[in-house]
This record gives structure tokens, sequence and C-alpha cells, in this order.
């Protein structure tokens, strides 16, 4: 590392996540008021993208994409889940290695458990998102190889939400990028709140997985 990276951030990659924070007795909290995720690309595009809420006791919030203006508030009865749909248009990453403003905010008064689902019809993709307070600042990433035969736009693939300011990612990819990023050579993207960074590999056949961030 050629420089101290001091940073707090969100990593999300389809189907699996890595946590690194730390929690009593290794349990990490998947429950909190202020959670931060963005979408991946999908093959096509993607048809719908659905954020589900539920919590414990009644309780309200709001939805946001705060580089972008748009916002949605929303209620949730206790036990029973709240379903706000995110406008494609404005939150699907399309790109590799380029600096977006594509985040999603939820914030919310009362504790609440947050998962979200990028549906088209036979590559729906879901993940729980965890609270800020669950975040890390070292993550490996855990993907799969893409299917050649769909390409382009069903590449391996990862994506970065900054939460904080003048946050510094350093990105180590186990497979050569869209971008020309070559495998096992470190870059850094800086960030600030809100922005969002989706890499994804050159070659459909290849795989992210192990990438450090």
């Amino acid at each position: 590392m050629s420089r101290s990276i001091l940073f707090r951030i969100l990593l999300l990659f389809m189907l699996v996540r890595s946590v690194g924070a730390t929690a009593q007795q290794g349990v990490v909290p998947s429950m909190g008021t202020e959670f931060w995720l963005g979408f991946l690309q999908n093959y096509t595009g993607a048809q719908r993208l659905d954020i589900f809420i539920s919590g414990q006791v009644n309780t309200s919030g709001t939805v946001t994409m705060p580089l972008v203006g748009w916002s949605q508030p929303f209620t949730v009865t206790a036990n029973q889940t709240t379903t706000v749909t995110i406008p494609v248009a404005l939150a699907e990453h399309t790109t590799s290695e380029v600096i977006e403003n594509k985040s999603i905010l939820i914030q919310t008064n009362d504790t609440v458990a947050v998962f979200a689902i990028n549906f088209q019809s036979f590559t729906a993709d879901g993940s729980q998102v965890f609270p800020i307070q669950s975040l890390g600042t070292e993550y490996r990433v855990q993907s799969y190889k893409g299917l050649g035969s769909f390409s382009p736009g069903y590449s391996s693939e990862l994506l970065v939400v900054s939460t904080k300011d003048d946050t510094q990612v350093e990105i180590t990819p186990t497979a050569t990028t869209l971008g020309g990023r070559p495998p096992g050579v470190p870059f850094i993207v800086d960030l600030d709140s809100g922005q969002t960074y989706q890499v994804q590999a050159d070659n459909p056949q290849d795989d992210l997985t192990g990438t450090t961030v």
C-alpha cells in the first residue's frame, strides 16, 4: 500500500458478501437504522430493483439517492415487510471503473432489517444489506465466473459504495478489468460520500473472486 488508506465502505457484489466488521462473539449485527447500498449491472438491464424492509415495531423512514435527488418515504408495520421499488434508470450501474452517483441510502426511526433484489428473468440476484455500524475496511470479493455466451453485460463484477467523504479505496483485482487494470496490481480510487464504483472483468470467462478491497 503506497500510502495510508483510511476508509469505511460498503462493498456489494453478486449473491455473496464478505463483511469485515468485528462484533461480540463473532456475530455481525444485521439490523440498524442506516444502510447504504447499490445495484450492479444485470444482463440486458434489470427489470426491477426492489428493497425489502422489515422490523419488530412499527416505524417509518426514507429511501434516498442523495446525489441524484430521488427519495421515497415509507412505513413499516411490525413483523411485516415493506417493499420499495427503485427506478432502474437511476440506480443500475452499467459501466466499469467509472465514478458514479448511484448510491442508495436508507434511514429509519427504529431498527430494521434490509434485503435487496436485482430482478431479471433467470438472473435475479439478492443480498442482505448490513447497517453502517457493521461495515469494515478490508474486504475480499466472492463472485463467480461470467458466462461468455451472454457477453457483453454478464461478466464477473463488484461494486463499491462510499459512505464518507475523502474515502481512498485500494482495489487489487484477480483478473484483468474492463478498463484494462492488470491482475495483481493494486490501484486507488478516491470517492466522496454517496459515490459508487463498479468493476467488471474484461473477459466474461474470468472471475474476480479473491479481489481485495
